[in-house]
């Protein structure tokens, strides 16, 4: 009877840890104004598990500052946790487009490139941890020729950019998931074969090894010092019962 409770306690804790392992989510909403009044709020294809829709707002802002991430506080999907990660671009043009049918309005504006294509890269990681990324392509009508390849971690994934009302992985998003070895992960888009023109509108970083929350290990200490306990109150009760004599 006296180690049943440790095994139980122990399938408790990991339960508990378990539970508390969500991923944190960061959002970039590329705007070609940084203090424009345009939408930056809306759930993209990875919403966290509380449905929080915060994105910030990252692009050309002026020749002093051409790049707002450089200098502005990037928060996670809830909109008050400061985040380290950032989303560099090098070399590339940035536009601002129509309303795209996939997003309700979120992502108004991009950065563009031709057949040259762009550099961008992605500051901030943590080494070991495991993530998601969702680049976002514009949505536009079949005879723009509209087309993004985009490079990441060495593989290549097409976002063809064909108007839908819904998100698609290969249509307006596409998705990698990567381990990285370092802090920073480079990656380049460009247009696809026949495609006049690639679009890059947002990004979304999912950490999925994310930390356990301060109140997780409360908790199962909590838990270790009621165990401890009762087992030691067990041992008493065992060494008070009266022997019989044969």
């Amino acid at each position: 009877m006296i180690t049943r409770f440790p095994l139980r306690f122990t399938a408790l804790s990991l339960t508990l840890l378990c539970w508390h392992l969500s991923a944190q989510v960061v959002n970039f909403n590329f705007m070609e104004d940084y203090n424009s009044t345009n939408l930056n709020f809306g759930l993209g294809a990875a919403p966290d598990d509380s449905q929080n829709d915060f994105w910030n707002r990252v692009g050309p802002d002026g020749e002093d500052a051409p790049y707002a991430q450089d200098r502005a506080t990037m928060f996670a999907s809830d909109g008050t946790t400061p985040t380290s990660i950032r989303v560099l671009f090098d070399g590339s043009s940035f536009g601002t487009g129509g309303a795209p049918e996939f997003a309700a309005d979120l992502f108004q504006g991009y950065y563009y490139t031709g057949s040259s294509g762009a550099a961008f890269t992605i500051t901030g990681l943590t080494a070991g941890d495991s993530y998601d990324f969702y680049f976002y392509s514009q949505s536009g009508a079949l005879d723009d020729h509209r087309a993004a390849i985009f490079t990441f971690d060495g593989t290549d994934l097409t976002a063809t950019a064909i108007p839908d009302l819904s998100f698609e992985s290969g249509v307006n998003y596409v998705e990698f998931s990567v381990t990285p070895t370092g802090t920073s992960l480079a990656g380049f888009f460009t247009t696809a074969p026949g495609a006049g023109e690639a679009d890059f509108a947002g990004v979304q970083v999912v950490t999925v090894s994310a930390v356990p929350e301060p109140s997780t290990y409360a908790a199962i200490a909590g838990l270790a010092g009621l165990g401890f306990a009762f087992i030691r109150q067990r041992r008493r009760a065992g060494q008070r019962v009266p022997r019989h004599s044969a």
